[in-house]
């Protein structure tokens, strides 16, 4: 008997945003051009050094000292540019981080760092199975017992993603058979956050969605692109893509 398939949210995603792309990258497997900017680097640097900082807290119950050297010793230099635009990247950056620290309740235990979950959807009728998997930036239980989960975004745009919300709240339900989760997206440039206890209506809906879309996933074989703001920083665009011209 054949196993269920297994999307990550980003899998999700990556179809909800362009089913070709989703084609290339996830069933042709296809290496994509490297796309690197400055936002990128600084997004990439500012979670695994996020990631290092909280395994040390949690292992050692103290924040590490050395941030802005982790840092710096995680930052690709731009080499187009002079030391000092490098330099502001590192002390941006460690703003950040510092943010994330100062946020934090220490109160609150650290259940995980950078864990993945599972739901494995059973399926029923009209609905094929499949199990849904979600990376979490941060989970820590709180004196009142509540369980929270932190997507640490980098971005200047307070827009919380629903599904990457949705669907780490079902994964990590699941798993922990918590029942009481607060769901928060931390904005560490803007030095905000948006925290809510999901009700059953929002998690239902954006559920919903996240089934329907994986079921798309397999019943697909047409993978259609489709044109989108991040069609320029597609790592696809120049294998193929129809709507670049060269398919």
């Amino acid at each position: 008997m054949a196993s269920s398939p297994t999307f990550s949210v980003k899998q999700i995603q990556t179809y909800k945003c362009c089913p070709h792309q989703y084609f290339l990258r996830y069933v042709r497997k296809r290496r994509g051009a490297i796309v690197v900017n400055p936002a990128m680097s600084r997004g990439s640097t500012a979670h695994a050094v996020l990631g290092q900082t909280f395994n040390v807290f949690r292992q050692q119950g103290a924040f590490p000292t050395n941030v802005r050297d982790r840092v710096s010793r995680h930052l690709p230099r731009r080499t187009d540019d002079e030391d000092a635009h490098w330099q502001e990247d590192i002390d941006m950056v460690t703003g950040w981080i510092d943010v994330a620290v100062s946020t934090h309740d220490p109160t609150s235990q650290i259940v995980a760092v950078e864990r993945v979950y599972t739901y494995p959807f059973p399926g029923r009728w009209g609905e094929p199975a499949f199990a849904l998997t979600s990376r979490i930036d941060l989970i820590a239980r709180h004196e009142d017992e509540t369980v929270e989960h932190i997507d640490w975004k980098t971005g200047g745009t307070p827009i919380v993603d629903r599904i990457q919300n949705v669907g780490s709240r079902i994964a990590l339900g699941r798993t922990l058979q918590e029942g009481h989760i607060r769901s928060t997206t931390r904005f560490l440039a803007l030095d905000t956050c948006r925290s809510a206890t999901l009700t059953r209506d929002e998690v239902r809906d954006t559920w919903e969605e996240i089934k329907d879309l994986a079921q798309r996933i397999i019943a697909d074989d047409d993978w259609e692109p489709v044109e989108n703001a991040l069609c320029p920083y597609c790592p696809y665009r120049d294998q193929g893509c129809p709507l670049m011209g060269n398919g």
